[in-house]
């Protein structure tokens, strides 16, 4: 019996994203043990503060959003290891994590993929009021 044409096309469009996928490139060491790092309850801002470090880009990143107005901050943000603790382990995580796909790509390229602009606004956005129902939530 063949198939309907719609489950033909649901095959191809399955197939285009698992070859887009496959065709990524992968994330750089450095992104890869900060997520190790960031997601051993055992590590120290210290410990994070020295893989992030061995990255100039990263380490800019971090500082730059712990000094950004989000966070609040009265004086500024001078060192990796205390934009690590003004973020925590899981921005610095996510901050890493973007940074290494951002990276990834030529800068000519990447407006095509998506708006980077838009995206890290809106993923900043979002973990900011993710962050502010989890402390809601913690009061009830």
């Amino acid at each position: 019996m063949p198939r309907p044409a719609h489950a033909n096309g649901s095959a191809l469009a399955r197939d285009r994203i698992l070859e887009a996928v496959n065709a990524l490139p992968p994330l750089p060491a450095v992104a890869l043990r900060v997520m190790q790092v960031a997601q051993d309850p055992k590590s120290s801002a210290a410990q994070l503060a020295l893989v992030v470090s061995a990255d100039p880009a990263l380490s800019a990143r971090m500082l730059r959003v712990a000094n950004s107005a989000a966070y609040r901050r009265s004086r500024e943000v001078t060192s990796v290891q205390e934009a690590l603790v003004v973020l925590g382990f899981v921005q610095a995580r996510n901050i890493a994590i973007s940074t290494a796909i951002t990276g990834a790509y030529p800068a000519d390229t990447l407006h095509v993929l998506f708006r980077i602009d838009a995206f890290w606004r809106h993923s900043l956005a979002v973990a900011f009021r993710a962050s502010d129902l989890a402390g809601r939530t913690r009061r009830l």
